[in-house]
């Protein structure tokens, strides 16, 4: 996530190739790695330069107040 050589931050999970962006996918990264930082996809020993465009912000979620439920079973004390 610090932009070591080689560290794997993440999945791609679909590719497309669109008619005016070219090859564009989607992937799972991790949270921590940095938005400007490029990326390099490798498949079947083919490396690829990929840039981020963020669609989820990297702290959606950490303020969210979920209330804790009971678990089924559970003994209250």
């Amino acid at each position: 996530a610090d932009g070591t050589a080689g560290e794997v931050v993440g999945a791609v999970t679909s590719s497309a190739l669109h008619h005016e962006l070219g090859p564009v996918a989607l992937a799972v990264v991790r949270r921590n790695v940095d938005p400007a930082l490029q990326l390099e996809v490798v498949a079947d020993d083919v490396r690829v330069q990929a840039m981020q465009d963020v669609i989820v912000p990297t702290d959606a979620g950490r303020s969210a107040d979920v209330p804790r439920l009971p678990r089924l079973g559970a003994v209250r004390r």
